[in-house]
């Protein structure tokens, strides 16, 4: 709390989950403007926090009941309906760690009672995670916990390889690391912005013959890409 408190000098800083200042945002009348609680804690103790919040909630009605936001894993929106009170808006958040740095990857899934409202949830997001999608099943929560969950260590391994690859040929960590990261961010943000496919744009950098293209036959003939179909490098071998 201490922490918060220093880093960030404007909030409202507590530990006591019921004080009032966390609530008065939606106030008592019917038109407040709702807000957003998220619940920000690991998946065993979110039961705890939703119990000890249910009361409050309860008090408040229509608009001005706060839409509740999960940020963890393996609590389904059934189970947060089973400890919050009926009609409570409820919101499934699954975000990565580059929103420390304000370039995170969210997906949201919204319960029935917050379809509406979900809207509001991933603007508040936006702040911290340029990219926030908006899923149609909840299934799909665990693939992208899958892949934009997990994608950043994958992309830190690769570029741990890439810097120690360069290292072993005598260049500089500061340089090699400086070099790798820039590929890497510039990469994303040209995927980002060209509506070109994944495809198209990786082989334009695989010179037919050359050892980028090479290196990549390689990697997929180690079934890297380990789509569901068990295709490996096929569509890379039949260019």
């Amino acid at each position: 709390m201490e922490q918060l408190k220093q880093s960030y000098p404007k909030a409202f800083v507590t530990t006591n989950n019921l004080h009032p200042a966390i609530w008065a945002a939606g106030g008592s009348n019917s038109g407040a403007t709702a807000h957003v609680v998220f619940i920000c804690t690991r998946p065993e103790e979110v039961p705890q926090v939703c119990q000890e919040i249910a009361s409050t909630l309860e008090t408040l009605k229509g608009p001005a009941r706060p839409i509740v936001v999960t940020m963890c894993p393996g609590i389904s929106v059934a189970q947060l309906q089973s400890w919050l009170p009926k009609g409570t808006p409820i919101v499934r958040s699954m975000p990565n760690l580059p929103v420390t740095c304000r370039e995170g990857a969210t997906a949201l899934f919204p319960s029935a009672d917050a379809v509406s409202t979900v809207e509001l949830v991933a603007s508040v997001l936006r702040e911290v995670s340029p990219a926030v999608s908006v899923l149609e099943e909840e299934s799909l929560l665990d693939v992208a916990a899958s892949i934009s969950g997990s994608a950043p260590a994958y992309f830190y391994y690769l570029i741990e390889s890439l810097v120690s690859a360069a290292e072993s040929h005598g260049m500089s960590i500061a340089t090699a690391r400086n070099l790798v990261t820039q590929s890497c961010l510039g990469s994303g943000m040209l995927s980002r912005d060209t509506d070109r496919p994944i495809q198209v744009l990786r082989k334009e950098v695989c010179v037919p013959g050359g050892s980028t293209e090479k290196a990549v036959a390689h990697l997929m003939e180690s079934r890297l890409r380990g789509d569901s179909s068990g295709r490996g490098g096929q569509e890379f071998e039949g260019e």
